[in-house]
């Protein structure tokens, strides 16, 4: 059975939207606040990538990780994931 995306992602960004036409500035240069909506009912908190990439890769992490804890994978603070990025793993920290 295929897995369904049935979260959203959320960017806030400096720049330009192009959806609603509201320019950001208060962010720190490379940084945003992307995050997920919706692992709650995976009982699991939502994610949140603090580091600014381009949107295709800001939704391949999150996707990534939503499709594992929808398959039943829970991450905890601390904990180091590998087989997102061929050469490093990535890093939980609860805030």
């Amino acid at each position: 059975m295929d897995k369904k995306i049935d979260w959203i992602i959320h960017c806030c960004a400096n720049g330009y939207c192009e959806e609603c036409g509201k320019v950001e500035i208060g962010f720190l240069p490379f940084l945003c606040n992307a995050h997920t909506h919706g692992m709650a009912r995976y009982g699991h908190m939502d994610f949140q990538l603090v580091l600014r990439l381009p949107n295709e890769g800001i939704m391949y992490i999150l996707n990534t990780l939503g499709l594992m804890v929808q398959s039943g994978r829970q991450f905890c603070d601390g904990d180091m994931v590998s087989g997102i990025f061929e050469d490093c793993d990535v890093a939980f920290d609860e805030v």
